[in-house]
């Protein structure tokens, strides 16, 4: 049995050796094929990604959209509310470099 194995090693060498030049072709064309199929998969992600992202935005449109018919102000402003103009928050500047820099690291 251990022949068999020997021989068959022996054509496969062979034959690799004999055809070099289609081996190498056969190889970089199933390099090929794996870049572009992984290419393919990345688009598809991203296409699937974007799809997702739309339906959020459509649905918290329409949230948005229930509430304000509701009277709800939520509705109207929904994440991005508007200062109040009536109760302004001063924030106080710092007095040296210092202070700043501690202020920017909270």
């Amino acid at each position: 049995m251990q022949w068999i194995a020997a021989l068959v090693i022996i054509l496969i060498v062979g034959l690799v050796l004999a055809y070099w030049k289609a081996v190498i072709a056969a190889i970089a064309a199933l390099i090929l094929v794996g870049v572009v199929i992984g290419a393919w998969k990345a688009v598809q992600r991203r296409a699937k990604a974007r799809r997702d992202e739309v339906a959020a935005i459509a649905a918290r449109a329409d949230r948005e959209h229930q509430q304000f018919l509701e009277g709800n102000e939520d509705g109207v402003y929904g994440r991005h509310r508007p200062v109040d103009l009536d109760r302004p928050r001063p924030t106080p500047l710092p007095a040296t470099m210092k202070e700043w820099r501690e202020q920017r690291r909270k």
